[in-house]
């Protein structure tokens, strides 16, 4: 015998229940606030000293996510680079995680991947490297090497392309470390690489101001340390 069947929805006779196929409505856009990274330093005066506040991105959503299992801390890697801007302040921060074990050998130098700074229309992306060199113990054959510094240096930025005069002033200053770990900042300075396609904190108000001990910010889990570039290209130079 038949059985009558229970209607499942309303409408007409074979009609689609309420909403089946219809083309769902545009998810709406997050709403993305992007801080500034730390305030801007006078074109001629010195700068506050302390560490300048890191860049955040919030995100704000109806729905929050359940928290993802809790895996085991990142651990730096060596000669990585990562390399922010700030649109309010106009000036690059360019964090370099270096090779600590580097300290204890024979090496004369260590240099950072390259990365670029934009100086206008003309010169939008242009190459720099950061290098530390280790403080000369004396001058003989190997004496002037990490190992025999026990770790203390200076770093120097150096700039690859061949910038014009009018555009080629910067004005920068120099962090080590991380964290509570984190020593510095040093400067600002003020360069024009027109004239010179390295400069560094040398010319400071002391007479080794430019030196570092590295290995007082050495992280020991890691055997890592970081060196924070902070620059503002395209300036005009100290009045």
């Amino acid at each position: 015998m038949p059985v009558a069947m229970a209607p499942m929805g309303q409408g007409a006779p074979g009609a689609m229940p309420s909403g089946y196929g219809a083309t769902p409505s545009p998810v709406p856009e997050l709403p993305v606030r992007q801080p500034d990274r730390g305030a801007r330093w006078p074109a001629a005066a010195p700068v506050p000293a302390g560490p300048m506040p890191q860049n955040t991105v919030t995100v704000t959503s109806a729905t929050v996510p359940s928290p993802l299992p809790q895996g085991p801390p990142t651990v730096p890697q060596p000669q990585t680079l990562t390399r922010a801007f700030s649109v309010k302040s106009g000036f690059f921060r360019v964090h370099w995680t270096v090779d600590g074990r580097k300290l204890r050998g024979n090496e004369k130098q260590t240099v950072s991947p390259p990365f670029e700074l934009s100086f206008g229309h003309k010169f939008p992306s242009v190459t720099f490297k950061m290098m530390i060199y280790p403080e000369m113990v004396n001058e003989g054959k190997g004496g002037s090497c990490f190992r025999k510094s026990k770790g203390r240096g200076y770093v120097q930025i150096k700039c690859e392309a061949e910038l014009e005069e009018s555009v080629a002033w910067v004005s920068f200053r120099i962090s080590i470390g991380s964290g509570s770990k984190t020593v510095g900042p040093r400067g600002p300075r003020y360069h024009n690489f027109s004239q010179s396609a390295v400069t560094g904190l040398e010319e400071g108000p002391t007479k080794d101001e430019h030196i570092w001990d590295f290995t007082e910010v050495l992280d020991e889990a890691s055997q890592t340390f970081v060196v924070c570039l902070e620059i503002v290209p395209g300036g005009k130079g100290p009045s």
